[in-house]
């Protein structure tokens, strides 16, 4: 006869957790779980697989909601990585020789998330395929072309607790032997600024020649006496493919080429470090943030809710009789819902405590 396998779950903040009995029996008489019954009263990480699976019911109480995209090349972007600026994260996306980076302003999040009016100030988008960041987040600037400040940068309101290398907004020039360093106007000594062999970068604000903004990995870094010997020597481009091709999510690499350029006048440079990794942002979410919006209720929860404002209602009027009332109308309604998802036979058994 198989053994019975018995499973319990924990919840920890939004998250649930599945755990098993252990009935093995352990004759290590220097072990603590030594002796009859005193493992199998010990909840652990599941022992063995289950073949036929593990069906979870919950109630699913999200704050936000996809839209069913007409097309996705106007709501689907991936990007190349991650950075901190100002506190702030923000999401790059490196392009090819003839873009640079991507422009956020035009091909994605200004004109107000799907369900939401009112442009950039009520944008949010979900990202997901992330090791950190998967979830939603609202926009604070979507930067425009490579050529101006803040370009290819998609800036967040999600703070951050932790420090990138970066600068932005100073002039910054590169040679053709792919070396990025400052001439002298913003004395930006850049070998020594936390800058690393090996180190993703993200470069935007050269205007002359969008080909020298993107994403690039440094191979050296010098040393010099002043901020124009203080250099940095990229090897590598690596970008993701320009409109919604059959394979969006690959990335590409290629040797970095840079094009002599002394950008003086712009004061429009950034580069920034940047933690690598390809995830996926969508813009076609809705986000709950407005009374226009739908909570998806089952019809008897949504009766609890109206008893909940009621309550909440008679309390601010100073009616705590009615308050009273309707938070015990409120209860039952959620007991009731949630005795509803209990499954197996009820059972009434006779003896002292039965019912009579």
């Amino acid at each position: 006869m198989a053994s019975v396998k018995e499973y319990a779950y924990y919840i920890e903040g939004n998250k649930v957790g599945i755990v098993e009995k252990d009935t093995a029996f352990n004759n290590n008489v220097d072990s603590k779980e030594y002796g009859p019954g005193v493992a199998r009263a010990m909840w652990k990480s599941p022992q063995s697989s289950v073949t036929d699976g593990l069906e979870i019911k919950y109630a699913n109480s999200s704050i936000y909601s996809l839209e069913n995209a007409n097309n996705e090349i106007n709501t689907h972007y991936y990007y190349n990585g991650w950075t901190i600026i100002d506190g702030y994260l923000c999401f790059v996306r490196g392009a090819n020789t003839t873009h640079g980076v991507a422009n956020w302003a035009t091909n994605a999040v200004v004109t107000g998330s799907a369900g939401d009016t009112g442009g950039q100030t009520l944008d949010y988008f979900l990202v997901s395929g992330s090791d950190r960041w998967n979830g939603i987040h609202r926009v604070q600037t979507a930067g425009g072309a490579p050529g101006t400040a803040g370009g290819g940068i998609l800036k967040t309101y999600t703070k951050v607790n932790g420090t990138f290398p970066y600068y932005k907004n100073v002039d910054l020039d590169v040679a053709d032997d792919e070396t990025i360093f400052d001439g002298g106007t913003d004395s930006v000594d850049l070998a020594d600024s936390g800058f690393a062999v090996g180190d993703y970068i993200f470069i935007s604000g050269f205007d002359a020649n969008v080909g020298n903004n993107g994403v690039f990995t440094i191979s050296v870094v010098t040393t010099g006496a002043s901020a124009a010997n203080s250099k940095l020597t990229v090897d590598k481009r690596y970008y993701l493919p320009v409109g919604n091709t059959e394979t969006p999510s690959t990335e590409i690499s290629g040797n970095a080429a840079f094009t002599a350029e002394t950008d003086a006048d712009s004061g429009f440079i950034t580069i920034a470090k940047i933690q690598h990794e390809v995830g996926l942002i969508r813009t076609d979410v809705n986000v709950l943030n407005d009374e226009e919006d739908n909570i998806d209720l089952p019809s008897y929860l949504q009766k609890g809710l109206v008893y909940y404002v009621k309550a909440r209602i008679a309390e601010d009027s100073g009616n705590i009789e009615l308050k009273e009332y309707n938070m015990r109308e409120y209860k039952k309604h959620i007991e009731t819902y949630e005795s509803s998802l209990m499954k197996g036979p009820r059972i009434i058994s006779s003896g002292f405590h039965a019912i009579r």
